[in-house]
């Protein structure tokens, strides 16, 4: 059984009861307090068809859920219990089973490729036109979605437009969903919609749905959206007693997939609400701590560690004016360490830095591109065999079921049943660990490929991987290893989003001469006065990622004084050179 070490504040979560929010910094085992307490709710629950479900923002959060409630007892959640995806949860306990309430006869399916509703577009929606234009396609269905007060969206956001084309626009919306819904092609966030219209015009399902599940857990709470928040309302104002929101709003990255980060703050205001904090960080040394706690409001600046400092400074700094040999500096600096990445913020970096891999497409989607076996080829060579069977099993559905690719709700229901299917997964391993050698041409290794398939997992027939024809039949010649080596720091570069609830022994964050766009540099590290916007998020995820070494590469002309760095640091960082 894995240990956990229960303090003051910790106690205080695995005591409470009815409706707890939990606002948790970084490393303060967050994850793991959720999977103890799921634990002790379990050992004593004594509903036999009604259960705890705990849900989370991201696949990767569920997953770490279900691995460290395993770790506790040696068992996987189960029925009546449930741990999932809050997109999954309210896709199957409201949306599909009660989207006829509505009054559509269609069975309902939820689109993992939104661009099919780019070329679904019927003919009667070119009347609604713009300049003369048809507005679908300056306004591609793919992006228009319904907010929560009814109104519509493009992209995220309200169009600017002159008061007669915005009655245009929500025209040509309006006859957009309709079709859409009455032949029952949902995205994600339609289905978010939908589920807050079923509750709130039958309240009985949601009473249902509170007595079905008595105690609702949510995960990564900063980074529900508005219309998730007001479906965990409906579902508290008709019975469910108890709910807890966890998670840290200074972490909240998602604003692009609509996430309110002040929503959650809001609550912690409340006193409907029961506010905890976990204020310990038990993963990063007391200057690293003190280091990323810049970005929090001075209100809360309250982090403390637990772990014991190191003799010299965690924390570096490396002006460089070429990013030519920055890898290879910081990886000496880092050499005593085992766990080391480097952070950047978007592709630019990671084509300067030699680490975009190459994601150039041979291969026709039928049933899907074999480009991902090679990329989990890669994750494995690397260390990363969790991401690599991840990456494939997600594909398998549609592997042994073609016709799966156009049934998303049962190729969702394979997954689901088959989570902790170890025999499958084994196969996966075996499968990544056997590929063809790489030293065969596109057309050869297809070709084995096929073959492969067909006899680790037993198919009936071979799968049909075929290359693309056109301009792509000259590469059919070419070696795999030759048309998909991997760039020189494939695997010691990556981005800030894809290391968000990872720890690292040591990370190097990388920044920019300036924040223009999307850049990140030494001129966002401002004490802010009111939540940080995302860029400062930003900064706040990557710095917290290390326990013992944080380097930060700034370019030469943006260099500190040396008073300038205490203060920004707290203690006088190592400085480097390059």
């Amino acid at each position: 059984m894995m240990d956990f070490v229960i303090t003051d504040q910790r106690q205080r979560y695995l005591d409470s009861r009815g409706k707890v929010i939990v606002n948790a910094c970084p490393g303060s085992g967050k994850t793991t307090s959720v999977a103890y307490k799921l634990k002790n709710l379990l050992e004593y629950w004594d509903f036999k068809y009604s259960g705890v479900a705990c849900i989370s923002f991201t696949n990767v959060a569920k997953d770490e859920i279900n691995e460290k409630f395993y770790d506790f007892t040696g068992k996987s959640i189960s029925y009546p219990h449930l741990v999932s995806t809050i997109d999954s949860f309210i896709n199957q306990y409201i949306t599909l089973p009660h989207f006829h309430l509505l009054g559509y006869k269609t069975r309902p399916t939820i689109l993992e490729d939104y661009s099919l509703l780019d070329s679904f577009s019927p003919y009667a929606l070119n009347k609604y036109k713009i300049n003369n234009r048809p507005i679908l396609y300056m306004y591609k269905p793919s992006k228009i979605d319904v907010a929560a007060d009814g109104s519509y969206l493009f992209d995220g956001n309200k169009p600017k437009l002159i008061e007669e084309n915005l009655i245009t626009f929500k025209n040509y919306c309006v006859a957009l969903k309709r079709m859409q819904f009455q032949k029952g092609i949902l995205k994600n966030s339609d289905s978010l919609y939908l589920a807050l219209k079923i509750l709130r015009e039958n309240p009985g399902v949601a009473k249902q749905l509170s007595s079905r599940f008595r105690y609702l857990i949510i995960d990564e709470a900063q980074d529900t959206s508005e219309i998730q928040h007001l479906i965990i309302n409906e579902l508290i104002n008709n019975g469910l007693e108890h709910v807890e929101l966890i998670g840290d709003p200074y972490q909240s990255l998602y604003e692009w997939r609509e996430a309110r980060p002040d929503l959650f703050t809001d609550k912690t205001k409340s006193p409907d609400w029961n506010f905890l904090t976990m204020s310990e960080c038990r993963r990063s040394v007391l200057p690293i701590v003190k280091a990323y706690s810049i970005f929090r409001l001075k209100e809360h600046d309250d982090l403390y560690s637990s772990q014991s400092d190191v003799e010299q400074s965690p924390i570096h700094l490396i002006y460089y004016n070429k990013l030519n040999d920055l890898v290879s500096k910081y990886e000496e600096l880092s050499s005593r360490f085992n766990n080391n990445i480097v952070l950047v913020r978007g592709k630019t970096l990671l084509q300067e830095l030699k680490a975009m891999p190459n994601d150039k497409n041979h291969w026709s989607e039928s049933p899907f591109s074999p480009i991902h076996f090679i990329h989990a080829k890669s994750d494995m060579e690397h260390g990363q065999t969790k991401e690599a069977i991840k990456r494939i099993y997600k594909l398998i559905p549609v592997l042994f079921d073609p016709s799966l690719k156009e049934n998303p709700s049962k190729k969702r229901e394979f997954l689901e049943a088959n989570n902790d299917n170890y025999e499958l997964k084994s196969k996966i391993i075996l499968l990544i660990k056997n590929l063809p050698v790489f030293d065969l041409t596109l057309t050869e290794w297809t070709r084995d490929l096929n073959e492969l398939c067909k006899n680790i997992f037993d198919l009936a027939q071979s799968p049909t991987f075929i290359l693309k024809q056109g301009k792509y039949r000259p590469d059919h010649n070419k070696k795999i290893e030759e048309m998909y080596q991997q760039p020189e720091n494939f695997s010691k570069v990556t981005t800030i989003h894809k290391v968000k609830g990872k720890t690292f022994d040591s990370i190097m964050l990388v920044l920019s001469p300036n924040s223009s766009g999307q850049n990140i540099s030494l001129n966002d590290f401002k004490k802010p006065l009111q939540m940080p916007d995302e860029k400062k998020r930003m900064l706040y995820v990557a710095m917290s990622r290390p326990k013992w070494q944080l380097v930060l590469a700034v370019p030469s002309q943006n260099r500190l004084t040396d008073e300038q760095e205490i203060r920004m640091f707290g203690s006088k960082p190592i400085v480097h050179v390059i």
